[in-house]
């Protein structure tokens, strides 16, 4: 993964490394069945909830990605006890 330089909405400089398609060997439909499948392995930050945001509308048209990742993701916090974490709004 390649390092990146981002500056926080606080001003706080922090780097981040970033997992694309071809540093992971995965295709967007492999990533995406991972997901849904709740296999995907690592923890979950926020650039692989926009990179899996990203590949569901790749994927799919714009409201089959929003349904499929709002339902595949509500399900990943809710198996982690952390149903709460989810909202729509």
């Amino acid at each position: 993964m390649r390092p990146l330089r981002l500056r926080s909405q606080w001003g706080k400089a922090e780097t981040v490394k970033i997992a694309n398609t071809c540093e992971t060997g995965m295709t967007n439909q492999e990533s995406i069945r991972l997901f849904e499948t709740d296999t995907l392995a690592g923890e979950f930050h926020h650039v692989d909830h926009v990179r899996l945001a990203f590949a569901y509308l790749t994927e799919y048209a714009p409201l089959e990605a929003l349904e499929r990742f709002s339902i595949a993701l509500k399900g990943y916090a809710a198996a982690r006890g952390k149903a709460q974490r989810y909202h729509d709004r």
